[in-house]
């Protein structure tokens, strides 16, 4: 994925937060991923949104895994709006081979964005 690519989309995202997430792995390989807990849900939170918090107030906040396994890909597979407003995921960081991946927030609008791994000539902008 290019530095152009990972920017944040011009239109709203309207899907889940899984397709997002697979959007800008763009078929690379997840090494290790570590969710944070939500700091709110909305009224509209999904099972997977209240399953991830719940496990994570067992694990002082945040869990790792290695790989993204099925079993967290389904509990990440829940509504995802980009909008202004509360944040509506939970926050999130990914190691691949080539980047860092991780949520970015403004005002409440949230979105996904990437960072190259290791030092390498690319043109820097504000995030």
């Amino acid at each position: 994925m290019t530095q152009e690519q990972s920017r944040r989309p011009p239109l709203r995202v309207q899907g889940t937060y899984l397709e997002e997430i697979d959007r800008i792995l763009d078929g690379e390989e997840v090494i290790s991923i570590v969710i944070g807990e939500a700091d709110w849900l909305s009224e509209e939170a999904t099972t997977g949104q209240v399953e991830l918090n719940n496990l994570m107030t067992r694990m002082d906040g945040f869990i790792k895994y290695d790989g993204l396994p099925e079993s967290v890909r389904k509990l990440l597979d829940y509504h995802f709006d980009d909008d202004f407003g509360l944040p509506d995921c939970n926050p999130i960081t990914i190691w691949t081979e080539t980047r860092i991946i991780f949520t970015r927030e403004y005002d409440g609008s949230t979105w996904l964005h990437s960072l190259p791994r290791n030092p390498t000539d690319f043109k820097p902008r504000f995030v």
